[in-house]
């Protein structure tokens, strides 16, 4: 995209983030899914971590992914989610069991979830001016394959880390 100059603003989250993010942990079936994707510039991503309430304490996510017969069933709710109106697709981080005392990393999980899929809303966050970038994404009993669970679960907070940092410094600097 650099070196031609092309519009990189609807694809950059996942050409800077979630593409290495799933190279690095996501399943071979996924990766195959979905890579191919994201390098002819047909899909774009979103990132769900911040939740009402609790702001950049990504720690106190408490958005649910239950696990169910294949699956996962996820409630709750995402804010400030960048781009959410147009993805096709988040990584996000939900709390698939409680955190320990002494650890309030346990317990989160990451995956990749189709924002297509029925029970997922995206609400704008609307700006002073009427623009548009932010939303709230809210999950009523979205499904999520097990294939779609990215790297360790409930040990994703090592994840969460390397995706940001790949957001930090993506692979275009």
């Amino acid at each position: 995209f650099r070196a031609v100059a092309a519009p990189t603003g609807i694809f950059f989250t996942g050409d800077r983030q979630s593409g290495p993010t799933i190279m690095k942990y996501g399943r071979d079936e996924v990766k195959d899914e979905i890579l191919p994707a994201i390098v002819r510039g047909e899909c774009c991503f979103c990132i769900g971590m911040s939740e009402p309430g609790s702001g950049s304490d990504l720690f106190a996510a408490s958005t649910r992914a239950t696990k169910t017969d294949g699956g996962y069933l996820i409630n709750g709710s995402k804010i400030w989610t960048s781009g959410a109106h147009v993805a096709d697709y988040m990584i996000g981080l939900f709390r698939t069991s409680a955190p320990t005392a002494d650890n309030r990393r346990e317990g989160l999980t990451q995956f990749v979830v189709d924002m297509k899929k029925p029970g997922i809303t995206v609400n704008p966050v609307l700006q002073m001016t009427g623009a548009h970038e932010f939303n709230e994404v809210v999950f009523e009993d979205v499904f999520v394959e097990d294939k779609y669970v990215m790297g360790e679960p409930v040990q994703a907070w090592k994840q969460a880390t390397s995706e940001l940092a790949y957001e930090r410094s993506g692979p275009e600097r």
